[in-house]
């Protein structure tokens, strides 16, 4: 997995398309709720969202933008912990998220341009526009992407459900069996148990690109057979 980027000055880089200025990155931690949660949003315009497994709740976020140039918002309704952070003009603003998440709680974000990364975690919900998805998962995951690049690895008996606009998917999973829908222009599949009566389901979805799944580990007899 990726990691996340060193602070320091950022002076003319080239983020995503647009030209960050030079300035100063400043940190944001958010406390941790007095409350317990176990939901979690993040809304961010532009940026990196790295999600990790933790002890205890934190989220902790970079702003690369001008002072002022960032309008940021939290707060917890029933257990749901809601993190907004909004650019005022996306030029020279970017946003970078961390958050490590307790077991049993999902998350879900929602950003425009960038990219995601996720490692050891639950049930994740990702609607990304433009950039990529880099995700090592232990729980059922929704990602969708406008224009860019899917790269997962699941566990067995999940649900995964992947689309992208314009761009490619490549999925690793158990050799475990598996449910499963692809609408693809080209679909590569490789070692992968297919079954009507799998938990497990792939759907899968590239209408202009390329969808790859690659099984990994031994074989697993599923007590049925085998759908070609």
């Amino acid at each position: 997995m990726p990691q996340t980027s060193p602070p320091g000055v950022l002076c003319l880089a080239v983020l995503f398309g647009g030209i960050s200025a030079c300035t100063e990155p400043r940190r944001v931690s958010i406390e941790p709720p007095a409350e317990a949660v176990d939901e979690v949003t993040i809304r961010v315009d532009i940026g990196i969202v790295e999600i990790v497994p933790g002890r205890t709740f934190r989220v902790e976020q970079v702003l690369r933008a001008p002072k002022g140039a960032v309008v940021r918002s939290e707060r917890v309704v029933d257990g749901h912990l809601q993190v907004e952070a909004r650019c005022k003009s996306r030029v020279f603003c970017s946003v970078d998220t961390r958050i490590r998440l307790p077991v049993g709680t999902s998350i879900s974000v929602d950003l425009h341009r960038g990219e995601v990364w996720a490692t050891g975690v639950g049930d994740l919900d990702i609607e990304l526009g433009t950039g990529s998805l880099d995700l090592e998962v232990t729980g059922a995951v929704r990602g969708r992407v406008g224009q860019g690049q899917i790269r997962v690895e699941t566990a067995a008996d999940q649900l995964v459900r992947l689309a992208v606009g314009q761009g490619d998917i490549d999925l690793t999973v158990p050799r475990s069996p598996w449910r499963v829908d692809i609408q693809a222009a080209d679909t590569q599949l490789a070692g992968v148990n297919r079954s009507r009566n799998a938990r497990g389901a792939l759907e899968l979805t590239a209408p202009s690109g390329v969808v790859r799944v690659r099984a990994t580990g031994g074989p697993v007899d599923s007590g049925s057979p085998n759908i070609p």
